[in-house]
């Protein structure tokens, strides 16, 4: 039977009772219900047991009472003082055994201040015992969350990062099950107590994705239920602590739970704020690995499975594909109405991929107005099928937003994995390439890569040229040619001259503008080649004798784009000045395209 306090504390208690109270012939602790819990007998003749035995008989309820009693027997006399709880509930009392009559009325007080002692004792050693169980639990919530990882870089490591969390909830708040379900995201995470697993768990956690499920998300908040009666106990015949867990945006995206048996201890408020700090962790996994706005795996999610993919066609015979999805012109309605109406109109394009996309498909939102599919099993062939599919779809959907309608489109780029594909990098840039293609081609519809397609190969030397133009800017390994312009007339005595400028690549070969400047062009570099052939035309007049730049003039062309950049006639005035070349001697060249879009610019 357990002690309320130690054998060497009572042992101190009796020799103090000896020392107090000279005619004492023994001491004992009992229980509330009478029964003995410790004694110590002064003389080898004294019936300590014995004697409480006989008042148990005589009043079972003797031990009840917190007052400081005397019960008179033959030959003996049993003093007894109770002890109370911080509650005022009797938890034991205590008892000294007189030999014979000889009790004396100061007797009473004495052993009241030695119960009071007790008493005193058993509190202290009931708060230290209480702040003991407390730090211990505090000491193992820390290591719940120190243990839980949820700082992640890479999709894999957020799978790995939400099954170590769900794990962790099991061992540290030693429950028999764990669940963690994200049903939007085809996620469900579970773990069973080896020792002690709940019967019919995969019943119970099909009842948890259901109702308790759909009563977390609408409701928002942290449910417990530890009684059968509790409304949302139907087919979950268990004790259940259930958190939401939440999108960045503030919306439910999923829930953790723990689940023991009823005969394990009610879940505590600590077991409560302990669940929700796990479920913010969890939140801050699925912010890393997942798009708030569509819910959709972000671009680290879809290098993970398509990484995967290109490994198994590598292996096996299996044909997979892959679409790379851009919402046609987006850009002008954020312009124009706003990212507010830009945001619905991608969620609505996402929604309508997502509800055709079949089952074991992975979507998922590549950033800003580009999604990717990875399909498997699929032709090249299936694949634009279902791209097409896609383009029709979604063009022929309708939001309303404030009462305004608005429609997009999208363009698609199809490419399949083989087991010749060099990387995921490359399968996303051929896809996106083909993307690019259709969109050259009128949007709203589907390209598929291949190698012998023309505008496909067109489109790949354009973004191979664009490394090749910021490393030349960065190198300096462009050259200015000049080509003079000869009069016909014999009366006209000014030279006139034309700056040409062409790329030097690194093996010294030299490229002439007409396979550089497109790439340039689509990529918006002509800005940046313009200020290169403005300064240097112009470092190179100010060593010309004076008298040979007054008599001619250099034509330096540029592009419609540096017309529209409204810093480059600040940037042309600041050279010119710091050249010392007369303005004179200088002529800008614009095609008429550029001069008619930026009309105003081109007459200033």
């Amino acid at each position: 039977m357990s002690s309320l306090i130690c054998d060497e504390s009572f042992e101190r208690y009796a020799k103090l009772v000896q020392a107090v109270i000279p005619d004492a012939a023994g001491l004992a602790l009992c229980n509330d219900n009478g029964q003995t819990m410790q004694y110590l007998e002064f003389d080898s003749d004294a019936e300590l047991l014995s004697a409480v035995n006989k008042l148990c008989d005589k009043d079972p309820n003797w031990a009840s009472d917190s007052q400081t009693k005397i019960h008179a027997g033959k030959g003996q006399t049993l003093v007894t003082a109770g002890l109370s709880n911080a509650r005022c509930e009797v938890i034991a009392t205590l008892v000294i055994l007189i030999a014979g009559k000889s009790q004396k009325s100061s007797d009473i007080p004495l052993l009241r201040a030695v119960a009071d002692c007790v008493e005193s004792e058993v509190a202290l050693d009931s708060e230290l015992t209480s702040m003991t169980y407390e730090l211990t639990e505090r000491y193992e919530e820390l290591n719940l969350v120190y243990h839980t990882e949820d700082q992640v870089n890479f999709f894999r490591q957020g799978q790995v990062a939400l099954r170590n969390l769900t794990q962790n909830c099991l061992d540290y708040l030693d429950v028999s099950l764990a669940v963690l379900i994200l049903k939007g995201k085809g996620v469900t995470i579970s773990f069973d107590h080896p020792d002690e697993p709940i019967p019919k768990g995969k019943r119970i956690q099909a009842n948890l994705a259901a109702n308790l499920y759909s009563w977390v998300t609408e409701h928002r908040e942290t449910v417990v239920i530890d009684e059968m009666s509790h409304p949302l106990a139907a087919g979950i015949p268990h004790r259940v602590l259930c958190c939401p867990i939440f999108e960045s945006n503030g919306n439910v995206v999923g829930i953790l739970a723990t689940v023991n048996s009823h005969s394990k201890p009610k879940f505590t408020n600590s077991d409560r704020n302990l669940l929700q700090i796990m479920a913010r962790k969890a939140s801050k996994i699925i912010v890393a690995n997942y798009d708030s706005l569509t819910g959709l795996m972000n671009r680290n999610g879809y290098e993970y499975f398509l990484a995967a993919a290109l490994a198994q066609v590598q292996a096996e015979e299996v044909e997979k594909s892959l679409l790379h999805v851009n919402i046609d012109q987006l850009h002008i309605i954020n312009d124009t109405v706003g990212h507010v109406v830009g945001d619905e109109l991608i969620r609505s394009v996402a929604a309508t991929i997502d509800s055709h996309k079949r089952d074991g498909d992975t979507l998922s939102r590549l950033g800003g107005d580009e999604f990717g599919v990875l399909m498997h099993d699929c032709s090249s062939a299936a694949a634009g099928d279902f791209a097409g599919r896609i383009c029709r779809e979604v063009e022929a959907s309708t939001i309303n937003i404030d009462g305004e309608n608005y429609t997009v489109t999208v363009s698609i780029g199809v490419a399949m994995i083989s087991a010749a594909s060099k990387s995921v990098a490359q399968l996303i840039g051929i896809a996106e390439l083909a993307c690019s293609v259709a969109k050259d081609q009128g949007q709203n519809r589907v390209e598929t890569y291949r190698p012998d397609n023309v505008d496909v190969i067109r489109r790949e030397q354009q973004v191979h040229f664009v490394g090749q133009i910021q490393s030349a800017l960065a190198e300096d390994r462009f050259e200015l040619f000049c080509q003079p312009i000869q009069a016909l007339g014999p009366d006209v005595y000014e030279h006139h001259t034309e700056i040409l400028l062409r790329l030097i690549r690194e093996n010294g070969d030299v490229i002439v503008p007409d396979k550089f400047i497109p790439a340039a062009e689509r990529y918006f570099l002509m800005p940046s080649i313009d200020r290169w052939v403005v300064s240097k035309t112009l470092s190179t007049l100010s060593e010309f004798d004076e008298s040979l730049l007054r008599g001619g003039t250099y034509a330096i062309n540029l592009s419609g784009q540096s017309l529209g950049d409204q810093e480059f006639l600040e940037f042309i005035h600041t050279e010119i000045g710091n050249s010392g070349v007369p303005p004179t001697c200088l002529c800008f060249e614009i095609t008429e395209t550029a001069a008619v879009a930026n009309m105003t610019k081109a007459v200033g």
